[in-house]
């Protein structure tokens, strides 16, 4: 029988010594100079340093297609999923003000399981690669000299004090949540104009159907839970009044050498 990480787990992160009012939200810069302590997600030239590849994809090129050929200039934008950075330093460079928002190894992730001691050692590993990825956005932040800041925390409940952006990017995050119709709602509560969501296009004979992914047995995940075509998406931003949407469909070669298909799907809010 499939075991779920204990409630406690996942949500004893919302609970803290401070009120939600008298938080200081935004992350305290860390001074990562050793590059053996990060963990890039996806490839970047980093000035004075070169090119450090990436643990999965290679996007250089190719990122304003991944991100729905947006126009981010004088915007407001929150990054969802921002592990590395990547994304949200291509951001800043399109003249957009960005608040990256992130994990960090004082909160858990929806980790799936068999047990619960394979649940701590699940617990642990997440750790330490989050806090290897948190350095990696630090050590590139450093060397672009960027004004990005990051907010650590659950997706489930992002702080209002990050206020309202005029965009929202959600990549390759829906499919890691237990909830992810949650998460967007939380997400869309702050966005006044256009969401962009870019994740996995599933198989063919799926793209109509939302798979429990782990129950289905593809994968040995320990953290994927869903396959979540475009369509279904689509239907769940509409409920939250982003109607006006479009998808797009593109490939990008993972580390592996291997073809992995995406969709981007940009929604904009029916009324403000």
């Amino acid at each position: 029988m499939l075991i779920l990480n204990n409630l406690n787990y996942n949500y004893s992160l919302f609970n803290n010594n401070k009120t939600e009012m008298e938080e200081d939200i935004y992350a305290e810069p860390k001074n990562i100079t050793d590059i053996n302590d990060c963990l890039f997600y996806s490839t970047i030239d980093i000035p004075n340093y070169g090119t450090v590849k990436g643990d999965k994809f290679d996007f250089r090129g190719q990122e304003a297609e991944y991100l729905g050929n947006v126009n981010f200039k004088n915007k407001r934008v929150l990054d969802i999923g921002a592990a590395s950075g990547f994304f949200s330093f291509y951001i800043e460079k399109q003249g957009a003000e960005v608040i990256a928002f992130d994990l960090s190894k004082d909160y858990s992730s929806d980790i799936i399981s068999s047990s619960p001691d394979q649940y701590h050692r699940l617990k642990e590993e997440e750790q330490r690669l989050i806090e290897k990825l948190n350095n990696a956005f630090w050590f590139t932040h450093r060397a672009l000299n960027s004004k990005i800041k990051i907010v650590h925390g659950s997706v489930y409940k992002i702080p209002k004090q990050i206020e309202l952006v005029d965009v929202s990017i959600c990549s390759s995050v829906l499919l890691h949540l237990r909830d992810p119709f949650l998460a967007l709602q939380n997400i869309l509560t702050l966005t006044k104009e256009t969401v962009i969501i870019t994740d996995l296009y599933p198989r063919r004979w799926l793209n109509h159907i939302l798979g429990f992914l782990n129950a289905a047995q593809f994968l040995p995940a320990k953290e994927t839970w869903w396959f979540l075509p475009s369509k279904t998406v689509s239907q769940m931003i509409e409920v939250l009044g982003f109607k006006k949407n479009k998808i797009a469909y593109h490939a990008h070669k993972s580390q592996e050498n291997k073809k992995m298909l995406f969709y981007t799907l940009v929604g904009n809010r029916e009324r403000q």
